[in-house]
């Protein structure tokens, strides 16, 4: 198995980054159905355990913005422009 090359490079969304064969073929089928929700997985789940403690909605806030700060693919976007499709963060 042969891994690819990252090409990183600026533009003034910041880094561009190579995508992978796979992201391209995802990005692909959203192009052809943009509204289909194929790669979403929906669930629901009540927070707060058997005694219904309130949950603190500022921690709560401040905990997801401190996941996505620290893992890169929550920040990533992908876009497509001459050079082919490309991620950014």
């Amino acid at each position: 198995m042969e891994l690819e090359q990252t090409q990183v490079e600026q533009n003034d969304k910041g880094l561009r980054l190579d995508v992978s064969s796979n992201q391209k073929s995802l990005w692909f089928l959203y192009k052809l159905a943009p509204e289909s929700s194929a790669y979403n997985m929906y669930f629901s789940t009540l927070l707060g355990g058997r005694e219904q403690h309130a949950i603190d909605i500022n921690l709560l806030e401040q905990s997801y913005y401190h996941t996505i700060e620290h893992h890169d693919a929550l920040k990533t976007g992908y876009q497509q422009d001459e050079k082919g499709v490309y991620a950014f963060h």
